[in-house]
């Protein structure tokens, strides 16, 4: 493997923060028009701001791409695992949450926590499952695809480069919230869990060329630590 395929790898931050900041840019700037105080302004922000990063992450695919988006995972793929997505994504949100359970919170929780049921089904797990996928397991995974041949190999499951790297950036994506004044044992086990969310939806959007995978794992793993976070109160 030529060592020039590894400068893909900051080039892939760069590509990233080539998302992130027209993006936060101009959802700052749609933000400001949103009406103090609307009981919807927080979400239809959040959301804003993650379909602006999924047109961005589009824009430079179809560049980089030369408009074929095939090789970021736009396509159906074959084979698609619905089962062993499932199952591989409750057992990581069952796994975290026993890990982080003598944690208890004592800070504020996520912003999301806000949201009504609805808000949290359409902002959540469809905008923002969909938009974050586009972005890593798209974008950053597809152009860092030439890295495959390398990675860590733990009894049969070989986790490529550009799977770790794209799970890395997943959940430093997440790392903000903690700046936010997030209480502090929930954003870690949140860090945790996407990068185990990464790893997992990166597996399968390589193993079949579709980010459809990544998207239903996406799905499946803020539905399931939703689930997860109200056994627990409940429990407490």
């Amino acid at each position: 493997m030529k060592w020039t395929q590894w400068l893909r790898l900051p080039g892939a931050v760069l590509l990233a923060a080539l998302v992130f900041i027209p993006a936060g840019a101009l959802s700052q700037a749609i933000g400001r028009t949103i009406p103090e105080g609307w009981a919807w302004g927080e979400w239809l922000s959040t959301s804003i701001f993650q379909l602006l990063m999924a047109a961005v992450a589009m824009l430079i695919m179809l560049i980089i791409g030369r408009g074929r988006l095939g090789r970021f995972g736009f396509r159906l793929g074959s084979d698609l695992p619905v089962r062993a997505v499932v199952i591989a994504v409750f057992a990581m949100e069952a796994l975290v949450t026993l890990a982080f359970l003598p944690f208890p919170e004592k800070g504020p929780g996520h912003f999301a926590g806000d949201f009504s049921f609805l808000q949290t089904v359409l902002g959540v797990w469809l905008i923002a499952s969909t938009c974050e996928e586009i972005v890593t397991r798209g974008l950053v995974q597809g152009f860092l695809e030439p890295l495959s041949g390398r990675g860590v190999r733990i009894a049969r499951l070989h986790l490529s480069v550009p799977v770790i790297a794209a799970a890395v950036l997943f959940s430093a994506m997440h790392v903000p919230l903690l700046v936010m004044g997030i209480d502090t044992a929930l954003g870690v086990q949140i860090l945790v869990a996407t990068f185990g969310l990464g790893l997992i939806a990166g597996y399968y959007r390589e193993r079949t060329g579709s980010l459809l995978p990544a998207i239903l794992a996406h799905m499946l793993a803020n539905a399931f630590g939703m689930g997860f976070g109200e056994l627990v109160s409940l429990l407490r």
